[in-house]
């Protein structure tokens, strides 16, 4: 994403229950669902402790995000 430019996504956990006779695909129980999200979002703090993910909570934090990446961010800028 660095190297495309793109520094402020929307990203999202995705662990979607179905039932066995539903064609789409999932999970097959509510805790195997809840299980895979939980796997995503140790993800999503691992790559936060490392620096190279950062949460956007508020909408100062996404206009100092969107700023920083509007010029040319330095190697290692996060993505938000």
């Amino acid at each position: 994403m660095r190297k495309g430019g793109v520094g402020v996504c929307v990203a999202t956990l995705i662990g979607r229950y179905v039932k066995p006779t539903n064609p789409l695909r999932g999970w097959y129980s509510p805790e195997q669902a809840w299980a895979q999200t939980q796997g995503q979002l140790a993800w999503y703090r691992i790559m936060e402790e490392k620096g190279e993910l950062s949460q956007i909570k508020t909408a100062a934090q996404l206009n100092a995000a969107v700023e920083l990446w509007s010029d040319d961010p330095p190697p290692g800028t996060p993505i938000y």
